[in-house]
């Protein structure tokens, strides 16, 4: 009867062998590739003799279908699809602007590099209006193409909110907290000043989001709409009522051509 541990050592050594002659495969298999793989690299694609403008072109109309709420920073579509394809289409690629126009992300999903996406995608955009829309946690980037912000947020992230951002271009703002029907004590109470300096701002939406925790340039606003709120909300600081008390007494936005509020979220849907 054989000793259980020379069966066990029989056992190994036809596993090792076993591995040794596919390993000698493979590396066969890897010397018969190399002609092969020679001879594909030296064949030229049509597609790669295009002039650049051309393929930038086709490119964009590459682009995805805008699909509301859903992240748009995708490595299996374009435009970072793209990047992965050839070193040629890779600058193609970062070379056309009006790829990089829409960023669309979900910064909890991919927050360790959130700052470095976003700044890639600022930088490819170039001069270009650019729209954005971000969940979560916002960083500090460098925004001054940004003509569309729609950003939704948790309370924990207001409270993290940079103090100062370059808008300078921004026309259109839609902030959304992502909790619902918060009781009065749960609103924070910090107040965001990044968007005050907004000189192109024309369209602001707010919901749940408490007017006075938001300095907006209000008399350039031309349409404001707010959701889950009271008129009293949008005008309740001191230096707009007088001494009555009157909300309407010293509210002056000139500008202002389209001012809507919903008190609950059914008016709001059934818009």
């Amino acid at each position: 009867m054989l000793d259980p541990h020379t069966t066990l050592r029989s056992q190994a050594a036809g596993i090792l062998h076993e591995i040794s002659l596919l390993q000698d495969r493979i590396q066969q298999f890897r010397i018969e590739l190399e002609p092969v793989q020679l001879q594909l690299d030296g064949i030229t694609y049509p597609v790669l003799n295009l002039p650049s403008e051309i393929t930038s072109e086709i490119f964009v109309h590459c682009l995805p279908d805008v699909i509301s709420g859903e992240d748009a920073v995708n490595i299996t579509e374009a435009p970072l699809l793209l990047l992965r394809i050839c070193s040629q289409w890779r600058q193609i690629a970062l070379s056309t602007p009006r790829l990089w126009t829409r960023l669309d992300m979900d910064l909890l999903s991919r927050h360790e590099h959130a700052s470095e996406i976003a700044k890639t995608w600022l930088d490819c955009s170039r001069q270009h209006p650019l729209s954005v829309r971000l969940k979560g946690p916002m960083t500090n980037i460098h925004a001054p193409e940004v003509r569309s912000l729609k950003f939704d947020v948790s309370v924990d992230d207001w409270l993290r909110m940079p103090t100062r951002i370059n808008f300078s271009h921004l026309r259109d703002l839609s902030l959304r907290l992502i909790e619902i029907d918060l009781t009065e004590d749960e609103v924070p109470e910090y107040r965001v000043e990044m968007f005050q300096t907004a000189h192109e701002l024309h369209r602001v939406l707010l919901h749940q989001i408490p007017p006075r925790l938001l300095l907006l340039p209000w008399r350039q606003l031309r349409s404001f709409t707010g959701e889950f709120y009271e008129i009293e909300e949008c005008i309740e600081n001191e230096d707009e009522l007088d001494d009555d008390g009157d909300i309407f007494a010293n509210a002056s936005y000139p500008n202002m051509r389209s001012f809507t509020l919903f008190r609950s979220r059914s008016d709001a849907e059934n818009t």
